[in-house]
């Protein structure tokens, strides 16, 4: 009986380029594994997407508004406040604001402000003078956008007067979901 070939004897058996392709086939597979690692590390270190926990501290807010006026979210403590995070080249965010824009008149006693993340300055411009928005807009870093959690775009929260967060939620509102928000607000029951 013959002798079982083993190790270099064994790779001669192969036919020819096969070595090659095991080799980038286990290649391959290694960089995919280690892709979706660091995706999964990147998902899970930006809040993977979940929204801001009702009762938590809405995170401290201040900058410059387009128009160049200072704003603390802080000021606004004593008053629910609509905070919607978006950027110019999300379309679901986009759709919304004519929305927003229209439910900022629709519920005067619940104050609004748009945090513009990841987009040009131009672009905001653009955007806000376009859709006519009635409430202050400020350009946010990353940082910003990492403290209110809003790994996804759009992102909404409405901060009760005691400055926690009262609801947060991600993906556009229509008209009817946004009022539907706004009603839970205690300040806001006497409008529709």
């Amino acid at each position: 009986m013959a002798a079982r070939p083993e190790g270099k004897e064994l790779l001669q058996l192969r036919p020819p380029g096969a070595q090659r392709r095991t080799t980038i086939l286990h290649e391959a597979l290694r960089v995919a594994a280690v892709a979706t690692l660091l995706l999964l590390l990147v998902f899970l270190l930006r809040g993977g997407g979940e929204p801001l926990p009702q009762g938590r501290p809405a995170p401290l807010t201040q900058g410059l508004t387009l128009d160049g006026g200072a704003f603390d979210l802080r000021t606004w403590q004593g008053q629910y406040v609509f905070v919607n995070v978006w950027a110019t080249w999300c379309a679901p965010c986009l759709q919304e604001l004519p929305d927003l824009a229209a439910a900022s008149k629709r519920w005067p006693q619940v104050r609004f402000v748009g945090l513009a993340a990841d987009s040009k300055r131009a672009d905001v411009d653009v955007v806000t003078s376009r859709l006519g928005l009635p409430y202050p807009v400020l350009l946010i870093d990353g940082a910003l956008q990492h403290a209110w959690n809003a790994s996804a775009l759009p992102s909404s929260f409405l901060v009760a007067p005691d400055g926690t967060i009262a609801w947060s939620g991600v993906g556009a509102l229509d008209a009817r979901s946004l009022d539907e928000v706004l009603r839970k607000s205690q300040s806001a029951t006497t409008r529709p």
